[in-house]
């Protein structure tokens, strides 16, 4: 029996038919490959010794902000007494003059809403500032010995010396971009003495930090300024 090959255009067109079958069937083999290897993304990773913050339970904050705090003098009388709030002005008569002059002083506030069941009687919290060119966050820690009955809502204030801290890049210097502010609550002192505090991976307690505060603030002369909270 004699076998007949194809005429030679005929080889051709089925050599170019099988190299290309093969290509197919490597690059599927390739693909299910790198699927296998990617299908599972890089997890989002927090740097070592890191804990996410956590907001704490049946509590609303809400407009966060500070304040520069100034004095008065007049030349003349008042309408009234000075007010004893070094940020409020005297009302000035005719023909008087009053000069608004800075203290120095910063005022740190915020709006606090106790949704829970549970008063409050004192609260250590961090005032944070985020440039959003930057990912660095600078914050002031507080303290306030304030009752907040549940379903209250109360403006905690803190007086300090320490001013907002500049931009950490010309960039956002120059473009005047604003810092981005928020409160971060570390420690929630009940009336009933119940505690909730940030988790720390230190062997610091916000919540023993804050009750030390507490024991020394009863001990100090209220002034213009508020007893620093230093963690």
């Amino acid at each position: 029996m004699t076998i007949q090959w194809p005429n030679p255009r005929l080889r051709l067109f089925i050599l170019s038919l099988s190299l290309f079958c093969f290509g197919i069937t490597a690059a599927q083999s390739t693909a299910r490959g790198q699927t296998a290897t990617t299908v599972n993304p890089d997890p989002i990773l927090f740097p070592p010794g890191h804990i996410p913050p956590v907001k704490p339970p049946r509590v609303t904050i809400t407009n966060v902000r500070f304040e520069t705090v100034s004095k008065s003098s007049s030349t003349t009388s008042v309408a009234a007494a000075p007010d004893r709030k070094p940020n409020r002005s005297p009302l000035p008569t005719n023909g008087s003059s009053v000069r608004i002059e800075p203290t120095g002083l910063y005022v740190y506030s915020m709006d606090v809403t106790n949704n829970g069941t549970r008063a409050i009687k004192a609260i250590a919290w961090d005032y944070r500032f985020t440039e959003p060119s930057f990912p660095l966050i600078i914050h002031y820690s507080f303290a306030n010995l304030q009752k907040i009955d549940p379903g209250q809502k109360v403006t905690v204030r803190f007086t300090t010396r320490s001013g907002p801290p500049k931009p950490f890049s010309e960039l956002a210097e120059k473009a005047g971009i604003p810092f981005e502010q928020d409160v971060l609550f570390q420690c929630i002192i009940y009336a009933d003495g119940l505690t909730w505090q940030q988790l720390t991976v230190t062997d610091t307690n916000p919540c023993e930090r804050l009750k030390r505060w507490i024991k020394q603030r009863r001990k100090t002369e209220p002034g213009l300024e508020d007893l620093p909270f230093n963690p």
